[in-house]
């Protein structure tokens, strides 16, 4: 069964907070741009990462900024769609 956050847009919780599309990530364009890479993380709690400060300090958000540090200009975006309970 999937936690409590599981896919609900606009949730504040604590430090935990989903975006529009209920993802806990930023806020992105449904329709990707073509210039723009977009990468999916999948997972459960170790990825929603429920024990982390603040949305910024999850590791998907820490792995699209070290990203980004490597490839400068490059547009990157980011969905962390992982949901607690899901194995």
């Amino acid at each position: 069964m999937p936690g409590k956050w599981a896919a609900k847009p606009g949730v504040k919780m604590g430090p935990i907070a989903t975006n529009s599309l209920g993802f806990r990530s930023p806020e992105i364009t449904e329709v990707k741009p073509r210039d723009r890479l977009r990468i999916a993380f999948l997972g459960s709690s170790g990825t929603f990462d429920p024990y982390a400060s603040s949305n910024e300090r999850t590791w998907p958000h820490l792995a699209i900024q070290c990203l980004a540090s490597q490839f400068p200009g490059r547009e990157i975006d980011y969905v962390n769609a992982a949901l607690n309970g899901y194995n």
